[in-house]
């Protein structure tokens, strides 16, 4: 079978990768949109549930103190503790306190209308209403059998007691009402007396209202429903989930639980202790989403198929170019490393003009390195020349200098002894084998050593100031890294200026705290306008990374070593982390190196 070529792989990847990433896209686009449906439906379930329980709390808060005020009236309270009939229309005297008692309902009663309908009564059948329809049974006490919820309300002991909506038993029209009844505080000798306040059913379905396509069910804690309820209702309704299973674990607060395939925000109430239920069918929740899904499968498919010419258009446009390259890069070795495109210069674009960037940077960095090899070969002969004259016979030249300044000593002459001790400390340090450079103390005392040198011979024509860090006095630094410069002083700088003289050398922590800072200055007469801007374009060449030319290194001469070659010496040995900035006037010059020791 012969194997696709790059063409082909590249645009079957690009389609298997387009085709992933769209199915991912649309999946994760349809999930966060079923996701965002489902989280604002369930929060317009809660501000539903939150203003019906706010206006159920709201209307039994009221009624309940509508009860307590009844239940507390000393008038009430006299009067079922000893009653006397009152349903006796020939009685004046009856009709009277009958109406004194429903005058007294319906101020208590206005203006809001807390109830349609107030009823209180005693089990021997002395009953008080006030109604806002006088439609009424006359022998109510026959009714008492039908009111299941009056032998609950005794039981509580004068706690409020909530009825589930049921046909009045007072009223010949059967109006569909849900009640707040509660037990006077009599004694047990006493015949009870309890209070019922009726609310029409129709309340409930307006404060419902508009529940966005989904289903409302309220019910207490026995699982007796409130809302929605038959007319005609036959034994104990129930919500048609388990609402045991479902009640949420603490009041007041919102619980969402799904049901098959619908949604329930459950609320209960601490006051009231109902339960509010909204239940909301899939179906409705991901309308929207579903709209959208079709929306979306359109869009990615003609997605899809753009992208797949678009991808071959790419990988035929890839593919065309690489070739070229590729061949290009085969031709280049050590020994040819000039890029030949055998006639004009393809236009490239995006990551192939890169490649091509990346080859011709490739082919300068090692044509940068072989230079910088050679070079190195080159300054490593040198040195080595340079260490095999300087090692000559350097023990016979430390016990000569060592007899002289003997004979000195005993002959008095204290200045040429001390010249001689310090020449041979000078010596052994020069003639010190050390490859991978020297503690910066052992270089800062060859450099006093050798100020102090000229201060025997120049006396109080030369003074000098050496000031070191001590936390610096055992960082690595290359060998002659700092006599040079001092020399170089000495030699050119004080020529043609007239004495006193002065050389200083501080050596101190970078401001940042990273690395150290060495400044050299002199008050001679500085650096010709030629010279600084020799020594200035040499430096700046290290600072973008370019070394010094070993030819340079040999003209640029200068107290031995030299300045250049000091400067290209302190580069290499710090890698590149070093800055130098030389500055001169008539009046002397200063010479500051920034070097960061800390770095990699």
């Amino acid at each position: 079978m012969k194997q696709l070529g790059i063409h082909y792989r590249i645009f079957l990847s690009f389609t298997a990768i387009i085709l992933f990433m769209v199915g991912l896209l649309s999946y994760f686009n349809y999930k966060q949109a079923a996701d965002l449906a489902l989280k604002r439906s369930l929060e317009s379930s809660h501000q539903i549930l939150y203003r019906l329980n706010q206006s159920m709390e709201e209307t039994i808060k009221t009624m309940d103190r509508f009860s307590a005020q009844v239940i507390f009236n000393p008038q009430f309270q006299q009067y079922f503790n000893d009653p006397v009939p009152l349903n006796d229309s020939s009685d004046y005297q009856a009709f009277e306190i009958r109406r004194g008692f429903e005058n007294t309902l319906a101020a208590m009663n206005s203006p809001n209308l807390v109830a349609r309908q107030v009823n209180v009564f005693n089990l021997q059948g002395d009953f008080i209403s006030y109604s806002l329809s006088s439609n009424g049974y006359t022998d109510r006490k026959a009714r008492y059998p039908m009111a299941d919820w009056i032998q609950p309300t005794l039981q509580l002991a004068g706690e409020k007691m909530l009825v589930p909506p049921h046909r009045s038993e007072w009223d010949i029209d059967d109006h569909f009402v849900f009640s707040l009844t509660r037990a006077f505080p009599v004694p047990k000798n006493e015949s009870p007396a309890l209070i019922e306040l009726q609310q029409p059913y129709s309340l409930l379905e307006k404060w419902v209202g508009d529940t966005l396509g989904g289903h409302v069910y309220i019910y207490d804690s026995a699982g007796r429903l409130f809302y929605p309820a038959q007319e005609d209702r036959k034994g104990l309704q129930e919500p048609p989930y388990d609402w045991k299973r479902f009640t949420p674990s603490l009041a007041d607060q919102i619980a969402d639980v799904q049901w098959g395939s619908s949604f329930i925000s459950l609320y209960q109430s601490s006051y009231s202790n109902l339960t509010y239920g909204l239940v909301l069918p899939e179906a409705i929740v991901l309308q929207p989403v579903k709209r959208l899904r079709a929306t979306s499968l359109s869009v990615a498919s003609l997605t899809f198929v753009l992208a797949l010419l678009l991808s071959y258009w790419v990988s035929a446009t890839i593919t065309r170019p690489i070739k070229k390259v590729q061949r290009v890069i085969r031709s280049l070795d050590f020994s040819n490393l000039n890029v030949s495109w055998g006639g004009s210069q393809p236009k490239f674009s995006g990551e192939m003009r890169e490649l091509l960037e990346a080859v011709v940077h490739m082919k300068d960095r090692l044509n940068h390195s072989l230079n910088r090899l050679v070079e190195s070969q080159q300054r490593e002969a040198m040195a080595q020349f340079q260490s095999m004259q300087a090692q000559m016979n350097p023990h016979f030249l430390y016990n000569t200098l060592s007899s002289i300044g003997y004979l000195a000593e005993e002959d008095g002459a204290e200045r040429l002894s001390q010249m001689c001790y310090k020449l041979t400390g000078m010596m052994r340090y020069v003639g010190l084998p050390v490859s991978e450079g020297v503690a910066l103390k052992q270089e800062a005392d060859y450099i006093v050593s050798y100020l102090e040198l000229l201060k025997l011979r120049y006396e109080d024509d030369f003074a000098f100031e050496i000031r070191l860090d001590p936390a610096l006095e055992q960082i690595p630094v290359p060998k002659f890294s700092l006599q040079p410069f001092v020399e170089n002083a000495y030699k050119h700088g004080f020529q043609f200026v007239q004495p006193p003289w002065r050389t200083s050398v501080e050596i101190k922590k970078a401001d940042n705290g990273a690395g150290m800072v060495i400044r050299i200055q002199d008050n001679g007469c500085g650096f010709s306008p030629q010279a600084l801007e020799e020594v200035r374009r040499i430096t700046d060449d290290l600072h973008v990374g370019t070394p010094v030319n070993p030819d340079e290194l040999l003209m640029q001469a200068m107290g031995g070593l030299g300045l250049v070659n000091t400067f290209h010496r302190i580069w290499l040995f710090w890698n590149g982390r070093v800055r130098f900035r030389i500055d001169s006037t008539s009046e002397g010059s200063e010479i500051t190196i920034l070097i960061d020791h800390t770095g990699g």
